[in-house]
């Protein structure tokens, strides 16, 4: 940072983890514009713009560190205003800097400038799958396993996701098996029982805590790390549905071995292969769309990218 900018920028800088302000990128005028690459941008045009992507934030903390948007510290001494205050320019050339910035680098979320690219952000399935959905209603699928310790880690977004999907959107699950040296065949069928069985929404978070934080059916050995030698059976899941949701152990086992559940187990096995899933957790918009954290860009990303997504679906 030039060091003629002074504690004034430092102050602003702090405010936004020193990512704020990247001079090298653009230049300042005294005729109160921004240049970078040729173009020009005049104060009131980024003013403009700043506000159309939500950045009220940023003015906020601006105004926040004692100057105003015309040059003047209201933090001063009276007696001392004088000697700090730049009228006029200093104000809006720092404003303009930040909000240049903010344009150019896209601190502001979660707002784009461009729609999001087929086959960068999300990946159409060809041909689409028709979904079992109600006439104006909108399916998104979260391709999960209990052992997947990403899904583990992507449980509070799943949950945001969830809460945030418009009326017309349908969230639900589909649990993948392809992972077998890590017990995801089991895990499969026992969610698929549960479902069947009516318990499989109230014990979901329940299910990732047995897995992950050093329950019965914890497929990692905590000591040593690796996968243990011994994986949890059907029984096991069984034990824990009994524990969490009342279902007689023997029920619970008539039912995975039921014709009923076969039939859904064969089905999500259909869906994992004609979605092309490769890699968990992965969402599935309408049968038509998917897309997982990576492509996005984000947690925070995927959650506009799957109401983009619905929304296109919707019209």
């Amino acid at each position: 940072m030039p060091a003629h900018e002074g504690q004034r920028t430092a102050r602003l800088r702090g405010r936004f983890g020193g990512n704020l302000f990247v001079y090298h990128n653009f230049t300042l005028h005294h005729n109160r514009t921004h240049a970078r690459g040729g173009r020009r941008l005049d104060y009131n045009q980024i003013i403009r713009q700043s506000t159309s992507i939500a950045c009220v934030p940023l003015r906020r903390a601006l105004f926040s560190t004692g100057w105003n948007d015309w040059g003047e510290n209201i933090y001063c001494e009276a007696d001392s205003r004088e000697s700090y205050a730049v009228k006029g320019d200093l104000m809006k050339l720092l404003n303009c800097a930040a909000l240049a910035a903010v344009l150019t680098l896209g601190v502001c979320g979660p707002a784009r400038s461009a729609p999001w690219t087929e086959g960068v952000n999300y990946f159409l399935i060809d041909p689409p799958h028709a979904t079992s959905m109600p006439a104006g209603k909108i399916e998104v699928t979260e391709v999960f396993s209990y052992a997947c310790p990403a899904c583990n880690l992507f449980v509070p977004t799943m949950h945001k996701l969830k809460t945030s999907l418009p009326a017309n959107a349908v969230f639900d699950f589909l649990p993948a098996s392809f992972n077998a040296s890590e017990d995801w065949p089991m895990f499969q069928l026992a969610y698929l029982t549960a479902q069947a069985l009516g318990v499989a929404d109230q014990t979901h978070d329940a299910m990732f805590n047995a897995v992950w934080q050093g329950g019965d059916l914890a497929v990692m050995d905590p000591a040593g790390g690796r996968i243990k030698s011994r994986l949890p059976t059907i029984e096991d899941a069984a034990k824990f549905y009994k524990a969490q949701a009342g279902v007689p152990i023997d029920k619970f086992l008539a039912t995975a071995k039921s014709f009923s559940v076969d039939v859904k187990v064969r089905a999500a096995e259909g869906l994992i292969v004609a979605y092309r899933i490769d890699r968990t957790p992965t969402i599935v918009v309408n049968g038509k769309y998917r897309l997982h954290t990576e492509s996005a860009g984000g947690n925070d990303q995927l959650l506009e990218l799957v109401k983009w997504l619905v929304a296109k679906e919707s019209k």
